[in-house]
This record gives C-alpha cells, structure tokens and sequence, in this order.
C-alpha cells in the first residue's frame, strides 16, 4: 500500500498553536500580509514556488490544537490566497516532498505523514496548474516525511534528499526522480548527513 505505520512522531508532543499569518520577504526585510482570504492555520504544510503559473502554491499541512491534516490546495497570487477546487486531490498530510520539475513542467508531490494513526505516505502526485493526477512510477520513494527537494539545473535532475522513516529515524539518502517514471537512488561518495525537516526549491 501508500502507507506505512510511523511511531513517535514528535507533531503530538508539540502543545502549541499555529499561525496563519502571511510574511513577504522583499530580499531585504520581511513584511507582513493582509490578505482579504487566508488559510487556516497549519504546520508542515507542502509549498514551493511554481515558474510554469508564477504562482505560490501550497497543499496539506496538520491543523492547529489537532492529530487531523489537510489536503486542501491553495495559491498565493502576491496579494490573496485563492484556494483552488481540483476534481481530484493527494490524501491530507503534513512534510510531503513538493518542488517544481522543469522536465516536465509540472509540480511533484510525494510521501509527508498523515495522522490518525500516524502513518507514513508514499504516494506521488503531480500538479499541473489546475489539477492534481497521481501518477504510479516503477519505483517509489521510499516512504519518508520532512525531505528536501530541489532542482539541480547543473545536472537538469530533480533530487529528493533525507527525512526521517518509520520510528522517526533520520535519513541521509539521495534519490533522482525520472520523469514519470521512476524514483532511482544517487550514491554519492559523500553526504551531508542525517536531517529534517527542511525546504529547498533549487540547487545552485
């Protein structure tokens, strides 16, 4: 299946609450939104920069004061949040992999942790700009949730790195995603080491 049980997730020993309060960096200062809509409040949510749409586009995330996710899909057009109505959409999670593929020119969305029991997802979806499609690659991600992932233009690859697996193990793999096709591991001769969470849209 897409799931995988995931034990001691640190999300349940976190008694905080969430913002949704909307920040723009200017490249030298941050400012403060006031958009007329704005999404609930959430942690872990899914959001990468799309070049295809020049819009901001952001999926999922866990609710505030809850073990309940969403899979909503919303998108930033620099002065409002329009939350977008696809025919069909990826299940809710929080810490999915989700960066651009030139390559294809589509949105890639895979893995995160859903809740309820705590599970770990291996799915992948893409986003066209409009509407989600899962697709069904030869070789999955192995499941994870809070990977990196970014666009590597030196090399034209789209690389997913790290996370942490079930029983909240940290990761320090590499993996190339293949155009609709297929997850392949990179083994380099170094690496950074174990880590999560973090976010990367591109790889100079």
């Amino acid at each position: 299946g897409d799931h995988r049980d995931l034990h001691s997730f640190p999300h349940d020993a976190l008694p905080i609450s969430y913002s949704n309060s909307t920040w723009v960096w200017t490249g030298t200062n941050w400012v403060q939104q006031h958009p007329a809509t704005v999404p609930a409040a959430r942690q872990g949510a899914a959001m990468a920069w799309d070049p295809a749409t020049s819009q901001l586009i952001m999926f999922g995330g866990r609710q505030t004061g809850s073990v309940s996710d969403f899979n909503d899909t919303w998108v930033w057009t620099g002065t409002n949040w329009v939350q977008q109505h696809p025919a069909a959409s990826p299940a809710a999670r929080s810490d999915a992999v989700f960066a651009f593929d030139p390559d294809t020119g589509q949105m890639l969305l895979a893995g995160g942790v859903f809740s309820g029991p705590e599970q770990v997802i291996t799915d992948v979806w893409t986003w066209s700009g409009s509407t989600w499609t899962q697709q069904a690659p030869a070789q999955k991600l192995p499941p994870r949730a809070g990977a990196v992932a970014g666009y590597d233009a030196a090399t034209k690859q789209l690389l997913v790195f790290g996370g942490v697996e079930e029983g909240f193990m940290a990761l320090d793999d590499t993996w190339l995603w293949s155009t609709f096709t297929i997850f392949e591991q990179s083994l380099p001769a170094a690496t950074v080491g174990l880590r999560y969470p973090g976010t990367v849209d591109a790889i100079a």
